[in-house]
């Protein structure tokens, strides 16, 4: 393994573990942003320790459409490249199959779905609107 590797491997495995820390004592309203850098440097982590050539992503690789309206709305979607999808193909997974509405994604989480439910029943707790 490169030096460059091993680097990176380090830095984004120990910046995910403080991430999911910092995520586990915020409340649900700033939750998703330590969680999703989490989750992007253990996709970091992953690849640095892939056997691939091309590891280094510079996009997330996910999509977001209908963004107008509930935030449940949102409809997420592989992009062709960039890190989900990389880290996908990395661990032999599909990603996502179509576009998946974000509350349906939330709903499987159980401890979301036991917490949020009115949003993730059309009552929306955050609305969007795209700016024109």
């Amino acid at each position: 393994m490169s030096d460059e590797r091993r680097e990176t491997f380090g830095a984004a495995l120990e910046q995910s573990e403080q991430l999911f820390a910092a995520a586990g004592v915020v409340g649900y309203e700033a939750r998703a942003l330590p969680l999703f850098y989490a989750l992007s440097q253990a996709g970091r982590a992953i690849m640095a320790m892939s056997s691939k050539d091309d590891w280094k992503t510079s996009s997330h690789g996910m999509g977001a459409e209908q963004l107008d309206g509930s935030v449940s709305d949102v409809q997420l979607q592989n992009q062709k490249k960039g890190l989900f999808i990389s880290v996908a193909d990395e661990i032999r997974s599909s990603g996502l199959v179509g576009a998946v509405r974000l509350g349906d994604v939330l709903a499987s989480i159980s401890e979301v779905s036991s917490t949020v439910p009115r949003a993730l029943a059309g009552s929306p707790a955050l609305l969007l609107r795209r700016q024109r």
